[in-house]
């Protein structure tokens, strides 16, 4: 076991968590979940802070939740996946990795958890986990990278992949061919 290695994750989990709490601290409003938490720790006995580390850590083993295969071997587990447009792409001049770790540091999303990536010139379509809450979307319509808004908006069913078969081309470009040398009159 490499406890650098181990070292380097908490520290970094730690600096994530920190960026999101706060972002809620400052665009939420958290009464309700205060109230819960006085609540829970009364129905429990314990201290606020002892519930409140019990939270975090909560929301750290959430964190490793959805993988793709139990760590007990069992079988492996079906993640829905949703694709994503985002407004930025090579003529922005950003790469994916940097994509990538926008996401992971906005959206709290694993890096592992993010599926293909395919970046064009203007855009990039990429591949996340559903579930994404509406405030982190949200969030992610404004953020920016190299100057760039992401925009990120979410593309529904194979509609917006469907391009036109081969045949229907030569179809189309036949027919266009046949107009054209028709003669006018």
């Amino acid at each position: 076991m490499n406890t650098t290695s181990d070292h380097e994750h908490d520290l970094y989990w730690r600096n994530k968590l920190l960026k999101r709490l706060q972002r809620l601290l400052e665009e939420q409003d958290l009464e309700v979940y205060r109230a819960q938490v006085v609540e829970f720790a009364a129905q429990l006995d314990v201290d606020i802070i002892d519930c409140a580390a019990a939270l975090a850590c909560l929301h750290r083993i959430g964190q490793g939740r959805g993988r793709r295969s139990d760590k007990a071997g069992g079988a492996a587990r079906e993640i829905k996946m949703l694709r994503y447009r985002l407004e930025i792409g090579r003529r922005h001049q950003v790469s994916v990795e940097e994509i990538k770790a926008l996401l992971v540091d906005e959206s709290g999303v694993e890096e592992s958890m993010i599926g293909p990536v395919d970046m064009r010139g203007n855009f990039t379509l990429i591949t996340l986990p559903e579930g994404m809450p509406a405030d982190i979307y949200q969030h992610l319509q404004t953020v920016q990278l190299k100057d760039q808004m992401l925009k990120i908006r979410r593309l529904h069913g194979n509609k917006n992949f469907t391009r036109k078969k081969p045949a229907q081309r030569v179809r189309r470009s036949a027919e266009r061919h046949k107009r054209s040398r028709r003669p006018s009159g």
